[in-house]
C-alpha cells in the first residue's frame, strides 16, 4: 500500500466520529483504515462488544456518491445507486475469497457480507447466534471473530 495513502486516510479516519461524537473503535480502525485505501468506502463499524451494541465486529461498506443520490431519498436514483453497490460488493467478495482460498476456520467465525441496496455489511456469519447465547460463550466467540477480523486485517495490510 502507498505510504501516502494511508497517512491521508488515517488522518482522515482518526478525526471520524458517529452521531454520538465517539471515534472509530481501536479494534477495527485499521480494517476501516485498510478497506477506505483500497477503495471500500466504509459507512459505519463495531468492534464488537460484550454487553452492548453488536456482539460480533462489522463493518458497513457503501459506494461513494453524493447524500443527494442516495436511492432512499431520490427513489429515482435507486437503480442506479443499487447497480453502483452490487458492483462493489462483487469486487468485495472477490477480496475476500482470495483472502478465504487457502483459509480453514470454523462456519461460525467466517467473514461474509450481507446486501442491502445501498450498502453491504461484513460480519462474521454467527452474528445473529450471538444474541441467544451464554455471555461466557459470547465472550469467546467474540474473541474469535475479532481475531478473524485481525487475521483479515494483516492480509489487507499486504495487497
Amino acid at each position: 500500500m502507498h505510504k501516502t495513502q494511508l497517512t491521508k486516510w488515517r488522518a482522515k479516519l482518526a478525526q471520524t466520529t458517529d452521531a454520538l461524537g465517539k471515534p472509530i473503535d481501536a479494534g477495527i480502525f485499521d480494517l476501516v483504515l485498510y478497506l477506505n485505501v483500497l477503495g471500500f468506502h466504509t459507512a459505519q463499524s463495531c468492534a464488537g462488544h460484550v454487553d452492548w451494541g453488536e456482539f460480533a465486529p462489522w463493518v458497513e461498506i457503501e459506494p461513494v456518491y453524493n447524500q443527494s443520490t442516495r436511492w432512499f431519498k431520490v427513489k429515482a436514483n435507486q437503480d442506479q445507486v443499487e447497480k453502483q453497490n452490487l458492483k462493489l460488493h462483487y469486487r468485495f467478495i472477490n477480496l475476500l475469497d482470495r483472502f478465504y482460498h487457502t483459509k480453514k476456520v470454523p462456519y461460525l467465525t467466517t467473514m461474509v457480507t450481507d446486501v442491502a441496496y445501498y450498502s453491504f455489511r461484513l460480519q462474521p456469519v454467527g452474528l445473529a447466534r450471538q444474541k441467544v447465547v451464554s455471555t461466557k460463550e459470547r465472550r469467546a466467540q467474540l474473541a474469535l471473530y475479532q481475531a478473524e477480523i485481525e487475521r483479515f486485517t494483516r492480509w489487507l495490510k499486504r495487497q
